[in-house]
């Protein structure tokens, strides 16, 4: 019975969970991403548009592709203060990611 309760448990589990096989990005270029995984750096190295294609098994239908563009704005460096005190401590920025493997694709604007 302590077994069969257990396996119900087990499985009611399992299905019940938002399980995402294969979605995992695999990008190492994190210095391009900074503001992505870590918004706290936006605006770290100043103004600046960033950007780069990921094109994995190039040339296969369904194969994964990532484009990912960004940029960041450091309004102490847009108003000219040339003041270490002011520059890198406010700043906005706007991301995009697109991800594509076969028949998904998922968009992020952050």
């Amino acid at each position: 019975m302590k077994k069969t309760i257990i396996l119900f448990i087990g499985i009611a589990l399992v299905t019940t969970s938002d399980i995402l096989a294969q979605s995992r990005k695999y990008i190492s270029q994190f210095s391009h991403l900074q503001g992505y995984y870590n918004p706290a750096l936006t605006g770290y190295e100043g103004s600046m548009i960033r950007g780069f294609v990921r094109n994995q098994w190039a040339g296969w239908e369904g194969a994964p592709k990532t484009y990912f563009a960004s940029a960041e704005l450091d309004f102490g460096q847009l108003s000219g203060q040339a003041s270490g005190d002011i520059l890198g401590k406010n700043a906005a920025g706007i991301s995009i990611l697109h991800d594509q493997y076969g028949a998904f694709a998922e968009t992020e604007f952050v």
